[in-house]
């Protein structure tokens, strides 16, 4: 089977159509909004950007097999509760507390936060637990074996 075959079933261009349109319209609505805010940073030049930046991490995403990115949901999972542990004991210097909370590194030229991070991490965690889950329980569709996911999923 030819793989640049699959992988265009796969692909929504309605969908990336709409994205592509969302996208647009937020810029447009952050650009007008600021013209009448005292704020002298680029938001809308900078929110393309992110989404610029978020449209290639996807492309290249999107380019990975799946049970790679299923082999890979514990390291990945793993990795954001280290950074999270990290940006615990950081030093000012890079992770300023602000309002009592360290929620951000701060690095030079931008700042990134990395529970933003960890939310694509445990979801694709938990996805691995679901599927495997089913995997092993596939013939023993009951009651009993949803809570023992939902059990596993509460660990």
């Amino acid at each position: 089977m030819n793989l640049n075959k699959v992988r265009k079933s796969y692909f929504d261009l309605d969908l990336l159509l709409i994205i592509f349109v969302f996208m647009g319209i937020s810029c447009f609505y952050i650009y007008s909004a600021q013209k009448y805010l005292p704020y002298g940073n680029p938001f809308a030049i900078k929110q393309a950007i992110y989404f610029c930046i978020g449209l290639i991490l996807t492309s290249v995403v999107y380019y990975f097999d799946l049970s790679q990115i299923k082999r890979m949901s514990i390291y990945l999972y793993l990795f954001g509760i280290g950074v999270l542990a990290f940006l615990l004991v950081a030093p000012e210097s890079i992770a300023e507390e602000t309002k009592g909370a360290k929620s951000w590194f701060q690095l030079p030229g931008f700042s990134v936060q990395p529970s933003e991070f960890m939310k694509v991490f445990l979801i694709l965690f938990l996805a691995k637990i679901i599927v495997s889950h089913n995997d092993k329980f596939m013939r023993n569709k009951s009651l009993k074996y949803d809570f023992i996911l939902l059990l596993k999923l509460g660990l």
